[in-house]
């Protein structure tokens, strides 16, 4: 296998490592590393990248992902591995075909590496590549067979949580903990191809500015952005007018606007991503200033989210004794529809998600799992409790949105970029 990498810092301090013909997730440090290298000396080779901890030098873990019969290892750098090349996209290439494709270059670099174990290696790697023929038989009669179409509730529910992809550091930088980022999530979406991302002020409070990108190459390399300044800075004063700013990690793109909590008060804001015109409608009884916010974030009095169905808002009231309240809103009028109270006390839950009508609520069981605990059917009004565990790589989840038109999550946490791919009962 070719496996070349160099080593670049996306942002302030994220340190990513991308390997030709190994699919990589980066922190910091830590590096989470696809690859289809087996026999006596392919960890030797493959040892790309570095851990923190000095007691976890020398260890290795292998894990299955569903679907595409890739082995994941947790990989140190060690002295003598100098490996030099472009940087690839994330995304591209299948990593099953990659792994049949680089099968004799492997073969190579391992016979100069250790020619006593070049007859095994053959034999690993024939059996190898039998194994990946079966997979892209199997995955391809289970996509055929289960897959949902995008935009559509023609399943029975969510039904299980992918691994975490780490994607990048925000760009204001590590500093900048909290936000959201995503892509339109209007059914179908106004523009395809667009990324947005919002950090928070270090305060984690204040929502100043954000920025989208008109495709994914140009959200991974932070190039080309289009900036929205929410805030303005008063030179005569010099201080910041916040009437048209934000708060809290709440916001969303759906269509042509950017929906968010308006700055120190219960009103919705949304910006015309043309125009940049702010319109403002009160969100009626709702808490706001931090009145219940989510478990391990602060202002987050308000959470717009996004399904098949249209456009939602989830907060609590008083009267509601902080109870979770979904409402429907409607995008031309930009008010609300209907409304629904659920007996989840909002700021027991880290997050929450609409799915097809359905309310979704995360809690945190551990530092490194959530739980989607409970449902609320806004179709029936009722409630229930369900179990599906999901990994997080970091704390806290400051936004957590699904869209419908490509199935995954975006998740914003300590300052990074995550997605998640997602299954449904069928």
């Amino acid at each position: 296998m070719d496996c070349r990498s160099e080593t670049h810092r996306p942002g302030v301090s994220n340190v990513a490592v991308w390997a030709e013909a190994a699919h990589s997730v980066c922190r910091g440090r830590r590096c989470l590393i696809r690859c289809s290298c087996r026999g006596p000396r392919a960890a030797d080779f493959l040892a790309v990248f570095c851990k923190k901890e000095s007691s976890a030098h020398g260890k290795s873990y292998l894990a299955t992902r569903e679907g595409d019969c890739v082995f994941m290892m947790l990989v140190k750098l060690r002295a003598q591995a100098t490996f030099r090349g472009p940087r690839l996209h994330p995304f591209s290439g299948s990593i099953v075909h990659v792994k049949v494709q680089n099968i004799s270059s492997m073969v190579n670099q391992l016979e100069s590496l250790d020619k006593n174990n070049l007859m095994q290696v053959h034999r690993d790697m024939e059996s190898l590549k039998e194994r990946l023929h079966d997979c892209e038989n199997t995955s391809k009669n289970t996509e055929e067979t289960f897959s949902v179409p995008y935009g559509s509730c023609d399943h029975n529910g969510l039904a299980h949580v992918g691994k975490p992809f780490l994607v990048q550091l925000n760009w204001k930088g590590s500093n900048h903990k909290y936000g959201g980022w995503g892509r339109d999530t209007a059914v179908p979406p106004a523009r395809k191809n667009l990324y947005w991302v919002a950090p928070l002020n270090i305060d984690g409070r204040i929502l100043e500015a954000f920025r989208h990108y008109s495709s994914y190459n140009d959200f991974l390399m932070y190039r080309n952005p289009t900036d929205k300044q929410l805030s303005l800075y008063l030179k005569s004063t010099g201080k910041w007018n916040h009437t048209n700013g934000g708060q809290g990690g709440g916001m969303i793109i759906h269509g042509n606007y950017f929906y968010y909590n308006c700055y120190n008060s219960r009103d919705m804001c949304r910006i015309n991503l043309k125009t940049g015109a702010v319109e403002r409608k009160t969100l009626p009884s709702a808490a706001y200033n931090n009145r219940y916010p989510y478990a391990g974030v602060t202002f987050q009095d308000m959470d717009f989210a996004s399904d098949e169905h249209g456009l939602w808002v989830s907060y609590a009231t008083e009267k509601s004794s902080g109870n979770i309240v979904i409402s429907k809103l409607d995008v031309k009028s930009f008010s609300v529809v209907k409304s629904w109270t659920t007996t989840v006390y909002r700021s027991s839950v880290s997050n929450a998600f609409m799915m097809c009508g359905v309310m979704y609520a995360i809690r945190p069981v551990s530092r490194s799992k959530q739980e989607i605990f409970y449902m609320f059917d806004t179709k029936k009004d009722q409630g229930k409790k369900i179990s599906i565990m999901m990994e997080t790589l970091m704390e806290p989840v400051q936004s957590l949105n699904y869209n419908a038109n490509d199935h995954k999550f975006y998740m914003f946490s300590d300052g990074f970029e995550i997605t998640y791919d997602l299954t449904f009962n069928v």
